[in-house]
Formats: structure tokens, C-alpha cells, sequence
């Protein structure tokens, strides 16, 4: 990490914490809870949460605040449908959306894609790393299939955040905190943090800049004290956005980000101590424009994401391996959305290139291309009684091929606060580069991995329908899901026996259900107080070999009681998630049955002249660690943690 970056943004932040209170006009800012949210990822149009087809979770900025949030992961964690998998290395994790695999979400900030990581270099969570949490106006979660909109990644659904932008006068937050673990067993936390915006040149020419840095120590396992049980992370994320505004029907932008994300952690195999390093650095840039011609609506984006990271085994013998290996991305995407009578359609397009230079590649690189059509229309019926959403999307790729995948949603409003939704959706996974190399083969421990250019693409069916109602103090909502998913990629052993290199390849050799029902439930009552609520029931199976996968929890419930007094700016909240039985593989790679637990959380908020608030809490009250209930666990949550966070806005 560079000494004088961080030192940077050290002084930004204190700076802006000590900066004078009448610094910034005074401003009133509308209470979300109080509005009737909008979001934009369901159907890639601007349109009211009761009007969205399907299962979709806004996460404020305020609800971001109020969490003791290092990254994305522990924000939308607690969300229905969503549940947490191991990644194997360092205490990693990542997200599954009603029981299908982490590499079958999609991530987007503002829209574009997050170039997909976990799939090409394995064992990695950097996702959702890559963006400042001060930098973030709210988080769209659809659950679901959005293939036909978002093409390939979007079978389980997509997470999409949104960044704040700039407006007419200049506005800023800042924040520092830190916390450490009550059994001084590793694990101390600091974080810094600034986001500040607005006019440079009238009301034409807008810059936006927001920057965080993040330290977490490692914490050693107590069983095993030459091995680290989470591993230790620090990160540097720098974001910028300029923004022009020639006529209020034209907006045009200019974003560039660059994140440095370093792991650390130790580790013994077959009796030999090393300690693993991850280094890993991300620059995006990308330019977009978005306005109206003529009757349209119309937005255009082009982007490249380009991923630089070291993997490097250090041991105790004075050697080294280091395998580098570097992605990417680069995506042009335009769509425009016109009316024609009751109907809004929306038709767009997306080239994307994605090139991988890694020594697991014969040739030392290789390059994917693929394309994609869409069209989309939103139909009103009967005064807007009846919302129909169909939609299909072609996309072809170099190496697999083409896939069509449709989509039809209904929405219909029993009543003003009572909808009634349905939908059927198919989506699909494109195999990385990697799978569909004829020259990839990758050593891991006495494991020979290797592509396969015959394999296809994942593909699902997905059925759901469920009952919302908005009610003035009241949400409730209970969706049921059922999806079908056939050819899951696997690397299935080829060739070798006990005692020799084993030899395994990429293939469609996998089929798998899951299916369930979610509910979520959110009350506000009179004199501040507040209380939501969240229970999901899953069954997901291997339909062929008729068994559960392997870690998808069977119950998840989450609870949060929170009281808020406006006059004095206080505010508390009581957090509780519940994870069931799962089943997980043993040493002797057999699936065996890991119990649930529990985790409580607490924090609270005072606001101090009008601009300054502290935030105090404590994480895992019941220091739960999930090796002592059972060795079945590939991932450790952190113990329980006390921290503090100063933060000033103006």
C-alpha cells in the first residue's frame, strides 16, 4: 500500500471532520423513509418499487451507515434470499442468492459490470471491495434471473449499486473509526473514509470524488496458531466522476477508479509453513451519456476494467511462488426506451471483450468475445391494474455459442396497497475463459485442473410468485421460487489415481434445484420505534444425485428492532440473524450435516450539532465461532468486536 496515498486521505478526513460547521449552507434532505423508493435495475427504466416485477431489496445509504460495514458482503448479508458460501482461503466468502453458486450473480455499480473475479481467479471476494461505502446511495438487490436484460452472470440475480452523484452545491461526509476484537486474538480494525461533490463550473460541470482505506489485522486460529483463521486485508479505493451538463435533456460522465486491495494470511501444508499473499489492483475508467432524443430516452456506456493480481506463497525455507495473472474487461453498452401507447419499450446492445494473461494458459493469454441484443416492454393495462413485463435477449458468444433467454413477468394490483406478482425466467452462466481453454492447466497441490472448449453454458428455469403490500406503517411480502438449472460447469476427475497427480477437466456434468419461499416484513411504529423482519426457507438439491448441496442453509431468518428520536438525534438498533442446518463436505470430501447458529449484533447513533455523529456497537455479542459448534465450517466469522466510527457531514 502506498505510504503517501494513505497518508492522503488520512488528511482529507481529518480535515473535513474539523472543517468549521457553517462551512456549507444549511439544507433539508427528504426522508427516503417517507418516499416512495425508485429503482432502475429491474427493468433497466427509472419506475416505483411497487410498480418493479419481481423480489427486489433497496439498502439505503442511512441503513449503510448504521452497520459496522467493512464491504458490500456485510451489508446486503442480511437481505432475504441471500445467504453467505466459504471460499476456502482466509475466511473469504461469498454471496448465493437462493441457493445458486457466488459465480451466478451479477454485481454492477451505476449499471456496468464488475468484471467477475471469483470466476476467473478463484477463491477471491475482491467485488465487493471495489467500492467506497461513503461513495454509496443506495443498493438494488433483484432476486431472480435477469438474463434476459443483463446476459450471462444474472441467473440467481443481481446486486446493483448505486453511487451518490454530485448536485448544485457542494456536500461532504467524512468519517474515521476502528474496533478490535475483545479477546485480543488479532483481528484490530481502522477505516478512514471521504466522499465530497458538487459544482465546479455553474451548474454545467460537477465533480464528485470519494476515497476510503481500510486495515484488518489477521487473526490466528486457536486450534492451529502457525495458521491464520481470517485472513488480514487492507484497502485503498479511490473514486472520481466529473460530470457535464450541457441542456437539462443531455448529462454526460466521466468516471475513473483505481483500488488496491492486499491479502495476508499463514498457512501449513503437508507439514510445510508459508504465508499467502494476495495483491490485487483495479483501475476503471469509463464514459457514458444519457439523455433524451427526440421522443427516446437513451444512455451509452463505455468501459474497461483491468485487474492486475499476484498470488504469492512465501516460505520458510527463503523461497517463493508467485503466479501473476492479469483481466480485462472492456464493455460498450446502449440501449433507448420510447413509448407507443401503453407500451415502453426499451432496446439496447453490448459488445464485450474480455482478455485474460495468466502462466496457467499455454499460449500466456487468451481472449473472449461476445455480443448481445435485448428488447424489453413494459405494458400497462387496465389503468395500470395489470403491468406486464416481457423481454428476450440474444447473446453470442466466441467460444460456446448463442443462448436466447426470455422473460415474462406480471404484476397485478389487487388493490393500492396488495400486488400480486409472477414470472417465469431464463438465464445463463457463459464458462470463463479459463473452462473453455484448450491450453489451460493449472497445478494446485497434487491436483491437475484443465479446459475444455466442447463445454456449454450453465442455463436455469425459474418460476416465482408472491404477494407485496404497501401499507402506510406497513411492508409485508412472500415470494416462492422454484428454479431448474441444468449443465452446471464442474471439473470432473479424468485420469490419476491415489498417490499421483489428479487430473481433472471442465464439463457439463451437473443438474440441481432449488426452491423455497422468502418473506420479509417491515413495521414502523409510532414514537420512533421500528422493527423488520426476514425468513427464507430453501431446498436445494443435486437432482441427479438426489442430495442437498452443499452449503445452502435451509433456514435463514433475520430480525432488527431499532428506535430513532429526530429531535435529539439519537438512535439504536438491535440486529439477529439466524443460520440453519447446512450440509457441508468433511476431510474425507463426504457430505456431512454442520448445525446452526445464532448472531446477535448492537450499535447506536448520536448526532452532535447538527453535522457531527458517533456511532458505537458491538459485532457477534455472542462471540460465536462456527469451529467450536463443528470442524465442517470453511469460513470463520469474526469474533465479537467492539468499534466506533466518527462521522461529519455537511
Amino acid at each position: 500500500m502506498n505510504y503517501y496515498l494513505i497518508r492522503l486521505l488520512q488528511a482529507m478526513v481529518l480535515t473535513l471532520l474539523l472543517a468549521a460547521v457553517g462551512w456549507a449552507e444549511d439544507s433539508e434532505s427528504a426522508n427516503e423513509t417517507n418516499m416512495e423508493k425508485t429503482v432502475v435495475t429491474a427493468t433497466r427504466t427509472a419506475l416505483s418499487l411497487k410498480d418493479a416485477p419481481g423480489a427486489i431489496t433497496v439498502i439505503t445509504a442511512e441503513e449503510i451507515e448504521s452497520m459496522a460495514a467493512n464491504d458490500v458482503f456485510d451489508v446486503i448479508r442480511q437481505t432475504a434470499g441471500i445467504s453467505l458460501a466459504g471460499r476456502g482461503v482466509g475466511g473469504r466468502t461469498a454471496v448465493s442468492i437462493r441457493g445458486q453458486e457466488s459465480r451466478q450473480t451479477l454485481f454492477l455499480v451505476d449499471g456496468k459490470r464488475v468484471a467477475a473475479s471469483d470466476a476467473v481467479f478463484g477463491h477471491s471476494d475482491y467485488e465487493t471491495n471495489w467500492v467506497p461505502l461513503a461513495s454509496i446511495e443506495r443498493i438494488e438487490i433483484v432476486r431472480g434471473p435477469l438474463s434476459a436484460l443483463y446476459g450471462s452472470e444474472a441467473m440467481g440475480g443481481v446486486v446493483n449499486i448505486i453511487t451518490r452523484r454530485s448536485s448544485d452545491s457542494w456536500h461532504g461526509r467524512a468519517s474515521i473509526g476502528g474496533g478490535l476484537r475483545d479477546d485480543g486474538n488479532g483481528g484490530e480494525s481502522q477505516n478512514y473514509a471521504a466522499q465530497i461533490g458538487g459544482p465546479i463550473v455553474g451548474n454545467k460541470l460537477n465533480l464528485g470524488v470519494s476515497a476510503e482505506y481500510t486495515r484488518d489485522e489477521d487473526t490466528p486460529d486457536p486450534d492451529d496458531p502457525a495458521s491464520s483463521e481470517l485472513e488480514g486485508k487492507e484497502v485503498m479505493s479511490i473514486g472520481s466522476r466529473l460530470t457535464y451538463t450541457p441542456t437539462v435533456n443531455h448529462t454526460f460522465d466521466a468516471d475513473i477508479s483505481f483500488v488496491n486491495d492486499d491479502r495476508w494470511s499463514d498457512a501449513v501444508s503437508r507439514g510445510t509453513a508459508y504465508e499467502n499473499i494476495y495483491e490485487l489492483d483495479k483501475t476503471m475508467y469509463s464514459l457514458g451519456w444519457q439523455g433524451a432524443l427526440g421522443p427516446t430516452q437513451s444512455a451509452l456506456k463505455a468501459y474497461r476494467s483491468d485487474i492486475d493480481k499476484h498470488t504469492i506463497k512465501n516460505y520458510t525455507d527463503g523461497t517463493s511462488d508467485d503466479n501473476p495473472e492479469r483481466l480485462i474487461e472492456d464493455v460498450i453498452d446502449g440501449q433507448t426506451s420510447f413509448s407507443i401507447g401503453s407500451n415502453l419499450l426499451t432496446v439496447g446492445g453490448e459488445l464485450r471483450k474480455e482478455t485474460l494473461e495468466s502462466t496457467s494458459l499455454v499460449d500466456g493469454d487468451a481472449d473472449v468475445t461476445q455480443q448481445a441484443l435485448f428488447i424489453q416492454d413494459e405494458l400497462s393495462l387496465f389503468g395500470r391494474r395489470l403491468l406486464l413485463t416481457p423481454g428476450v435477449r440474444w447473446d453470442d458468444h466466441e467460444t460456446y455459442g448463442d443462448e436466447v433467454s426470455p422473460r415474462l413477468y406480471a404484476l397485478v394490483k389487487l388493490s393500492e396497497q396488495i400486488n400480486f406478482k409472477a414470472g417465469y425466467g431464463h438465464a445463463f452462466r457463459a464458462p470463463t475463459i479459463k473452462q473453455v481453454s484448450d491450453g489451460y492447466a493449472s497445478a494446485s497441490g497434487p491436483h491437475l485442473f484443465i479446459g475444455n472448449p466442447d463445454v456449454k453454458a450453465e442455463e436455469s428455469d425459474t418460476y416465482e410468485a408472491g404477494i407485496e403490500y404497501f401499507g402506510e406503517r406497513i411492508f409485508f411480502r412472500v415470494m416462492g421460487f422454484l428454479n431448474d438449472i441444468e449443465d452446471l460447469i464442474e471439473y470432473e476427475r479424468v485420469e490419476g489415481g491415489t498417490g499421483s497427480m489428479r487430473t481433472y477437466k471442465a464439463r457439463n456434468v451437473a443438474e440441481a434445484e432449488t426452491r423455497g419461499v422468502e418473506t420479509e416484513l417491515n413495521l414502523t411504529f409510532p414514537r420512533g420505534w421500528g422493527a423488520s423482519a426476514s425468513y427464507t426457507y430453501l431446498d436445494a438439491y443435486d437432482t441427479a444425485a438426489d442430495i442437498r448441496l452443499d452449503g445452502k442453509p435451509r433456514h435463514i431468518a433475520n430480525a432488527k428492532l431499532s428506535y430513532t428520536h429526530l429531535r435529539i438525534g439519537f438512535s439504536a438498533a438491535l440486529r439477529y440473524q439466524f443460520i440453519g442446518d447446512q450440509m457441508l463436505y468433511n476431510a474425507d470430501d463426504v457430505l456431512a450435516a454442520a448445525p446452526d447458529y445464532s448472531l446477535w449484533h448492537f450499535s447506536l447513533k448520536q448526532r452532535f450539532l447538527k453535522h457531527l455523529e458517533i456511532q458505537l456497537g458491538v459485532e457477534n455479542i455472542g462471540d460465536i465461532r462456527r469451529a467450536d459448534k463443528s470442524d465442517l465450517f470453511d469460513y470463520e466469522e469474526r469474533g465479537r468486536f467492539y468499534y466506533a466510527n466518527l462521522r461529519y457531514e455537511f
